[in-house]
């Protein structure tokens, strides 16, 4: 009972600093060649401190002050991550119609295991503008463009996923201090999730980029996930940590640009719409583990299982009759099937918008 007063107090410091270094060169290569390079270093320092006080019951009545309790419990909270990265970017391009670009990234995590802190990921792409290299000028077709590209995306995890320790309490037991262990069982060699996906796409514009049409196809894949399992409680921990599954997207993307009015004083509206529709599959999960829950809020989850999609929710659905309409039970409230059943999915069929902009001599409105 705390009916002779309690106050608690609580003091946040989060800190992240970031440390970035760039050189960079460009210039012709040659009459018909450009180029650029980048190489380039970076320092990632976070930090998370969480200190907190629980005072309780007060040696004077209506003084709201940690210092006016007779019993006081502390807390404390560090939380630290370091990443270490190098990189390089490079382009070249041929008659400015042509270009490849290459990139690559090394990044050094505290996050990850002992052997694992270092993980590489490159990208490729490249893209023509067909409007310039086959001369193509009209009033109608103004600009073309194809582009192409293959990328890997590396990712670490929170920290202190490698190890198990102890909380220790002010509190004890007949003079013995009170600590507890971890309900998580660590992974000490857990590595980096890995992105890898390819693009396709272009850019097309008409009547003097008055209307452009610009679409991609995406495709790729997520491995190595980082993923807190639940586990049986007998064992001493409720979940351990794991590096498996595999997650597949793929979409279409679509942005329309247009401007339907100007006028030869400087008024003009501008009209962008854009489309989006992705699609995210679970290939596979760890060995032995057929159901991973996302969320859970009694009776529902929201899971990823191996050959549906991802996020799917799932829960007991309405008992209905013959023609639809849902079952209602003795006492007044609907009915539920005996088995869960899949009742959704988190992701939107699709997503779309629609913005104007009117804009007049500096002013613009959206």
């Amino acid at each position: 009972s705390n009916r002779n007063g309690r106050i608690q107090q609580t003091k946040y410091d989060v800190k992240e600093s970031n440390y970035d270094a760039l050189l960079t060169a460009s210039g012709n290569l040659s009459g018909d060649f450009t180029g650029n390079f980048s190489v380039g270093a970076s320092l990632l320092k976070q930090k998370y401190e969480r200190q907190g006080w629980d005072g309780r019951n007060f040696k004077a009545e209506g003084v709201y002050s940690i210092t006016n309790c007779q019993d006081f419990y502390p807390s404390y909270y560090l939380s630290q991550k370091e990443m270490q990265s190098a990189y390089f970017m490079g382009q070249i391009g041929y008659k400015n119609y042509l270009f490849l670009d290459i990139t690559g990234r090394n990044d050094w995590s505290s996050a990850l295991g002992k052997d694992n802190y270092s993980f590489f990921y490159p990208s490729v792409s490249t893209s023509f503008v067909f409007t310039d290299a086959f001369g193509i000028s009209s009033d109608i077709f103004t600009f073309g463009k194809v582009r192409a590209s293959w990328a890997q995306v590396g990712n670490d995890s929170d920290p202190y996923l490698t190890q198990s320790g102890y909380n220790s309490y002010t509190t004890s037991f007949n003079g013995h201090s009170y600590a507890s262990m971890s309900n998580q069982i660590p992974l000490f060699n857990l590595k980096n999730e890995l992105t890898s996906s390819w693009e396709v796409g272009g850019d097309i514009r008409f009547f003097q980029n008055r209307i452009g049409l610009d679409v991609t196809y995406y495709n790729g894949k997520t491995t190595n996930q980082i993923l807190p399992v639940t586990i049986a409680n007998a064992s001493g921990y409720s979940r351990v940590v794991i590096n498996a599954g595999e997650i597949e997207n793929k979409g279409l993307e679509l942005v329309l640009n247009a401007n339907p009015f100007k006028t030869s004083s400087g008024f003009r509206w501008d009209l962008a719409f854009n489309y989006s529709k992705n699609q995210s599959m679970v290939v596979e999960l760890a060995p032995g583990i057929e159901t991973y829950t996302i969320a859970s809020n009694y009776p529902n989850n929201i899971e990823a299982r191996p050959g549906e999609a991802y996020g799917n929710i799932v829960g007991y659905a309405f008992k209905r009759a013959p023609d639809g309409q849902r079952i209602v039970g003795p006492g007044g409230s609907y009915q539920r099937e005996s088995q869960k059943s899949v009742l959704g999915n988190i992701t939107p069929d699709w997503i779309g918008g629609l913005n104007n902009t009117f804009s007049f001599k500096g002013l613009s409105m959206n």
